[in-house]
């Protein structure tokens, strides 16, 4: 009688192991999509709000400010009439709209070179010569911040 229920909890268990199995696909679990099969995915539950999608009407927007002072100023001149196409170039303008574009400024590598001098000893004649940085190992070589950002490059998936 121990034997068979021990038998009917082992077949229960993998029931309940099996119907887990059924129940999961790629929203739900690590499986990859392309294990979910050709059946159709259930649509969702939401129902629509009537409202156009992304901000609403009244929406106060909290985006990128101008700055006062900016690092460099390019003004664009009306050079001619959009009408009768006359030359302004020597009338003064007014400025009447602003735009402002933030960049990251490019970056130069910077190239160390690293010699080492040999010297004669006045005393025995002969050579000695210095010896490279421990970090120093080839004739031509990446650095430390070149490889952490290859590295964080790699690792971030850019």
């Amino acid at each position: 009688m121990q034997q068979q229920q021990a038998q009917i909890q082992q077949l229960q268990d993998r029931i309940n192991s099996l119907e887990d199995q059924l129940t999961k696909n790629s929203s739900n679990s690590s499986k990859p999509p392309s294990s979910d099969g050709l059946k159709r995915m259930p649509k969702s539950q939401r129902r629509p709000s009537g409202k156009k999608p992304g901000a609403q009407q009244g929406h106060v927007g909290k985006g990128l400010l101008q700055v006062e002072k900016p690092d460099f100023l390019v003004i664009h001149p009306s050079t001619k009439c959009h009408t009768c196409q006359a030359s302004l170039s020597h009338i003064q303008g007014d400025c009447v709209e602003r735009r402002q574009v933030f960049e990251i400024p490019p970056s130069k590598v910077q190239v160390t070179e690293h010699r080492v001098e040999e010297k004669k000893c006045p005393y025995c004649g002969k050579n000695s010569r210095a010896a490279f940085p421990e970090h120093v190992k080839g004739p031509v070589q990446y650095g430390k911040r070149v490889q952490a950002l290859a590295a964080y490059f790699t690792a971030q998936h850019f």
